[in-house]
């Protein structure tokens, strides 16, 4: 580890919070107001944004609980606990999750730092039914500082990643809503699409056909700037191969063809032009 780099505990170097709650809840659960972040939310979806909530609460619970804005980065600590998500919605956290509001860290580089611990920190969590990951396992985890210069560094290359990420799974809730109202028109027949143009749909210069392969030694190269570098990498490429396995499928409900937008190539022609 070069010398400049810190070892501590990441009580440390981020302030970590717990949620609340207003008690008891069903006499504040409401069909609209508030929303109301449950674990469920979170396993439900298996990407690192939180984009929709499906339950409330009434604003008079407000001051009983903990409200958080759009961007925030939470972390689940009992039920199904150490599952790292980002919020793209406001909403009210119960302390079933943990908060951090204010980090050495960026939220990109918790929230890998998160999945690579998770193991790690449900193995020293407790609870007879339910594992509880308590704050002070979390704030008394060892963890590695490294100089500004480089957790700058990092952000530079994941910061888009992210974006991109998200950008992806705002496209795939916007073709599942497709799919879900056109599917059903289709096969009833009620949507007639015998005399679409097919060759129009795949034209070589709105698609590609063709997959690029990941850079060489790509976990290699990330690890000179983060030490999980692994890890880094498996992430990413689960996130994208799911989105182009989607954008496929969806694709093919029209044309009879696997394709994928050279618009969503970009996510990977950004990543190996960073990595050369």
């Amino acid at each position: 580890m070069p010398e400049d780099w810190k070892v501590g505990k990441l009580g440390d170097f981020i302030e970590i919070k717990r949620g609340g709650s207003p008690r008891p809840i069903q006499e504040y659960l409401a069909p609209s107001g508030l929303n109301w972040l449950k674990i469920s939310d979170a396993t439900a979806e298996t990407s690192p944004y939180i984009l929709e909530i499906k339950e409330h609460i009434k604003p008079e619970g407000l001051n009983k609980t903990v409200f958080l804005k759009k961007g925030s980065l939470v972390l689940s600590n009992s039920a199904t606990p150490g599952i790292p998500k980002f919020l793209d919605i406001d909403t009210c956290i119960h302390d079933g999750w943990l908060y951090f509001p204010s980090s050495l860290f960026s939220n990109e580089y918790l929230f890998l730092l998160f999945n690579h611990i998770r193991k790690d920190l449900i193995s020293l969590g407790n609870g007879s039914v339910f594992t509880n990951l308590k704050t002070d396992i979390l704030r008394n985890f060892e963890a590695i500082l490294p100089t500004k210069e480089v957790l700058q560094r990092f952000d530079s290359i994941v910061s888009s990643i992210f974006i991109s990420i998200k950008h992806n799974r705002e496209e795939i809730a916007t073709l599942t809503t497709l799919r879900d109202a056109l599917l059903p028109k289709l096969m009833s027949g009620e949507i007639d699409v015998s005399n679409v143009d097919i060759s129009a749909l795949t034209s070589t210069d709105k698609l590609s056909f063709r997959c690029r392969s990941p850079p060489k030694n790509i976990s290699y190269r990330f690890s000179r700037y983060f030490p999980l570098g692994s890890v880094f990498c498996d992430f990413f490429i689960r996130q994208f191969v799911e989105f182009f396995a989607y954008f496929c499928t969806f694709s093919a409900l029209f044309t009879g063809y696997n394709f994928i937008s050279k618009h969503s190539l970009c996510c990977v022609n950004q990543i190996e032009r960073t990595l050369q």
